[in-house]
């Protein structure tokens, strides 16, 4: 998983909100959109469940998560 997609995943996870973590990220909403999409195109499952005030993770996708943040951790840790 590149570590941009990685990062734009924990932050809609974190802000429930595309809008909101596309803003954190200083991204378009749409470009971050679009990569959430290519990320669930690749795992092969929705991601969130999107709703008109945003979104929630499925339940399938919270191992994900915990992966994902342990992964950014990694990545931060000198070598």
């Amino acid at each position: 998983m590149q570590s941009r997609v990685l990062r734009h995943f924990l932050a809609v996870a974190e802000h429930h909100n595309l809008t909101a973590a596309a803003e954190a990220l200083h991204i378009s909403q749409p470009a971050l959109t679009k990569s959430i999409k290519q990320l669930e195109a690749s795992i092969g499952s929705p991601l969130f469940e999107r709703h008109q005030k945003g979104v929630l993770l499925t339940k399938k996708v919270k191992i994900l998560l915990r992966r994902a943040r342990l992964m950014e951790v990694e990545a931060a840790c000198p070598r």
